[in-house]
């Protein structure tokens, strides 16, 4: 069993801790850079910074710690929200594609859900919207 009673961002409240986190950040960068509808915002970035940035985003949305560099979700995604056409269409589909990664290591499917929960509730912070405010996404729907 994982003691899970310290977590940072060294040491993630999952099992496996920080290993885990990195397992499925190295798998579920194939994925999203291989899927024409996403890969081009991630096209001119270092794979490194992409993966750190990844690894620092799952760790904060799984612990609340702030691993992201010290800048919001918001102000780290505005460029390519502004300039690059980042939606939250574009999300939803890394988030299925982070679905699908666990999926395919493997991860314990209610750990797996508590993941994709805990990175589906940073949707509003990623685009600047109140953390309870629906996405439009929501709204569109009946």
């Amino acid at each position: 069993m994982t003691d899970t009673s310290n977590a940072d961002e060294g040491n993630p409240p999952i099992p496996g801790g920080a290993k885990t986190i990195e397992l499925i950040v190295s798998a579920m960068y194939f994925h999203i850079t291989s899927d024409p509808r996403v890969a081009h915002f991630f096209a001119d970035a270092p794979m490194n910074r992409i993966l750190d940035h990844q690894r620092a985003f799952l760790i904060m949305a799984l612990t609340g710690a702030p691993v992201y560099g010290g800048r919001s979700l918001t102000d780290a995604h505005a460029r390519l929200v502004e300039h690059h056409g980042l939606t939250e269409r574009h999300f939803d589909i890394v988030l299925e594609h982070l679905v699908t990664t666990m999926s395919e290591l493997g991860i314990e499917p209610g750990l797996a859900r508590r993941i994709e929960r805990k990175v589906t509730n940073t949707k509003p912070l990623v685009f600047g919207m109140p953390p309870d405010a629906p996405s439009a996404a929501d709204a569109s729907e009946p």
